[in-house]
């Protein structure tokens, strides 16, 4: 049977058993939706047989409000898509994200991603097509080789953004009719095995429509940043972005070998450009301002006059342009300008 409940209890993972999750503050850690509450909530999302996902919200926010459920455990599916399942699961601290920043830092042994209720609404499919490319994304990531036969009717429902409150035939036509659609578009191919309806396979133009969509119309911009101690200049940084009509993207720092450096490959890949500031010491933005130069991504270097007397550009990217800015409210006029007139 499908599971499409939102499942909240106790958080009992072992996984995390040996450190505790937050280290210093007395959070409650039984996640309850219906609760009127202004503290940190964990709450688990079923997504599929093999694995939770964990999650932290603004409880109050979302008191009673199934729309913005069903959209969270949507974007999380999805994202699950571009997850390597071989690596730890990944944190999704979703709400303000102020707040998110200062509880994410009582965290030792996770994975973390913030993630604001605007980037999910941002996200969130408006237009048939854009829900064509999640199922697209999908099988791509799921199927095992190139035209692989897939079946239409046992895709997740909220991969194909079925209304939960269908009956189970009408959840069938809805589906047969995305089909049919996607079909239309040229995006599947249909396959008569004699058995079943509902077998297809991606086109060629389906993998070129979603390759060229990523590559052109990607509306993230990657931070590169020391995250510990540094929330007022992400901030003012994430503002700019926004400002600029980009949707930022800041990842935060956990102390593991190979922590989170899958999905950090991924968020520069799509992004279409980079925001690295090196006014504090961090090889890491350093490291991810490169491998975005590698895929010839635009790299906007940032850094603060007043750290010049601790800390020293490297030579290379001395060598580069960069912003120097003396405070927080110039940082954010010049990004500005500099994303206008660089970023097309």
């Amino acid at each position: 049977m499908e599971q499409e409940k939102y499942i909240f209890n106790k958080y009992y993972s072992s996984e995390y058993d040996v450190d505790p999750v937050f280290k210093t503050k007395d959070f409650d850690l039984f996640g309850n939706a219906g609760a009127l509450s202004d503290e940190p909530d964990l709450f688990e999302v079923y997504l599929n047989p093999r694995r939770f996902r964990y999650c932290l919200i603004e409880p109050r926010k979302i008191c009673g409000n199934e729309q913005v459920l069903l959209k969270i455990k949507r974007y999380l599916l999805s994202h699950e898509d571009n997850e390597d399942l071989n690596n730890p699961i990944n944190t999704y601290f979703i709400g303000e994200m102020k707040k998110s920043i200062e509880v994410s830092s009582e965290f030792t042994n996770q994975n973390i991603i913030l993630v604001t209720y605007e980037m999910i609404e941002q996200w969130y499919p408006k237009r048939m097509k854009d829900i064509f490319n999640v199922i697209i994304r999908h099988i791509l990531k799921k199927q095992k080789y190139p035209g692989e036969l897939r079946f239409f009717l046992s895709l997740d429902n909220d991969i194909v953004f079925v209304d939960p409150s269908l009956n189970d035939s009408q959840k069938r036509d809805y589906k047969l009719y995305m089909m049919k659609c996607m079909k239309e578009e040229g995006l599947i191919s249909m396959i008569n095995d004699g058995m079943h309806i509902d077998c297809f396979t991606l086109t060629a133009k389906a993998v070129d429509s979603i390759e060229n969509l990523e590559a052109s119309n990607s509306r993230m911009a990657f931070i590169a940043i020391k995250f510990d101690k540094n929330e007022e200049r992400i901030n003012a940084i994430q503002n700019a972005i926004s400002l600029a009509g980009y949707e930022p993207i800041v990842m935060n720092q956990v102390e593991t070998n190979d922590w989170i450096m899958p999905e950090i490959f991924f968020q520069i890949k799509n992004s279409k450009f980079v925001v690295a500031d090196f006014s504090l010491p961090c090889d890491g933005a350093y490291y991810e301002a490169g491998y975005a130069a590698a895929l010839d991504k635009p790299v906007i270097h940032l850094f603060d006059k007043r750290e010049e007397g601790n800390n020293k550009l490297h030579f290379d990217i001395a060598q580069k342009s960069t912003i120097f800015y003396n405070d927080y409210n110039e940082l954010k006029g010049r990004l500005i300008k500099r994303i206008k007139a660089t970023i097309k």
